[in-house]
This record gives C-alpha cells, structure tokens and sequence, in this order.
C-alpha cells in the first residue's frame, strides 16, 4: 500500500472509514428518520454526488500510487451500487439507477483530483516530522 506519508496516517485512514459507515447508515435508514435529523430537502441526486465526491477525493488525499488510487475508485463504485441494491431489501428505500449514476459521478470526479495539487492538501498540512 503506498499511503503518502503523513504524521498521523491511522487517523486519516480511520477517517475514511467514519465517512463509508455514514454512507451506509444514511443510505439505508428510512428517509423519514433523516427529514426528523433536519436533513436538508435539497436534491437527492445532489447528495449522493457529494457523498461519494467526498469519499473519492478522500482516498486522492490519502494515496500516492495510481494502482491504489484505481483500486479505491473500483471499490467507492461497488460501494455505490451495493448500497443501491441492499435499498431495494430495507422495504423502506427503494434502489434507483439515477442514484447509482450520481454516486458513480461523484466517484469518478472526485477521484479526478488525484491528479490535481489538491491532492496533497492533507499531506502538506499533517506533515511528519524529521527529526
């Protein structure tokens, strides 16, 4: 794994981890729960863009290697349409193709910025120290 090299690599890790689990747990509970949360009434299709825009740029954050980074873009996809498929199973969401081309779209340009400076933004700012 070529993790760029960071003075506290586990908690960036563990953050993206934080950020799959609510994915997931946002995904799957009934949207009435998430109206009670104040979630906002925007675009639906919008909040999975973001959603997955951020995961995606997160893991560009993360990792130096092109291999790694087409690994984590694969698995943020399969992510997306997992989770549309386990809707359909929940009785109280529904699984729907537009859903699985925002998540898809938000995976493909946030995965685009590792090949921006934005990138190594996380990098420049958690630098290890040489001592």
């Amino acid at each position: 794994m070529s993790l760029r090299r960071f003075a506290r690599p586990k908690l960036w890790q563990w953050l993206a981890w934080l950020l799959i689990a609510a994915i997931v747990v946002l995904s799957l509970m009934p949207p009435l729960h998430l109206q009670a949360w104040g979630a906002p009434s925007w675009n639906d299709k919008l909040s999975h863009f973001l959603a997955y825009f951020l995961l995606s740029a997160w893991y560009a954050q993360l990792y130096d290697s092109a291999r790694e980074m087409r690994l984590r873009v694969l698995f943020c996809l399969a992510l997306g349409a997992a989770i549309e498929g386990l809707q359909s199973l929940t009785g109280t969401r529904s699984a729907d193709w537009r859903d699985m081309l925002a998540n898809g779209a938000g995976v493909i340009f946030g995965g685009l910025t590792w090949f921006t400076a934005m990138a190594g933004a996380l990098q420049r700012w958690d630098r290890p120290v040489n001592l």
